[in-house]
């Protein structure tokens, strides 16, 4: 990701942090990791900027997305996440492994700009389509 950052020459170093997409608690501690945050915190490295990880928590369990339908994947996010902190004025970086409905990456976007971000950056590894 950081080197098709560089190529892509967008300018990340004036963000105010890198997040990631979060995972429930239950669904991190059956995985013992969250993919988002592995691909955030190489950037937030590389960039030197501050990585947070506490700002937006996932406030309920949803169901997998993977086998949903697109509108079934609104569905099953919305209510999903929150934001901890206001964020007037801040810009900031949020990363996510997969982009396939837009579902995940719109609720959490929202949450942000509902706490005050003034820009979102979204970053995510790949591309997929939606059933």
């Amino acid at each position: 990701m950081i080197k098709n950052l560089k190529k892509l020459k967008i300018n990340l170093f004036d963000y105010d942090f890198v997040t990631s997409v979060p995972l429930h608690p239950t669904k991190k501690k059956m995985r013992g990791y969250n993919q988002a945050t592995l691909l955030a915190l190489p950037i937030a490295n590389y960039f030197k900027i501050p990585f947070k990880n506490d700002i937006i928590y996932s406030e309920r369990d949803h169901k997998s997305q993977t086998t949903l339908s697109f509108a079934e994947r609104q569905k099953n996010i919305k209510n999903s996440f929150a934001a901890k902190i206001n964020l007037e004025g801040k810009k900031i970086i949020l990363v996510d492994d997969i982009f396939t409905s837009g579902a995940t990456i719109n609720a959490c976007s929202g949450i942000l700009k509902e706490k005050g971000a003034s820009k979102i950056l979204v970053l995510v590894l790949a591309l997929a389509k939606a059933q």
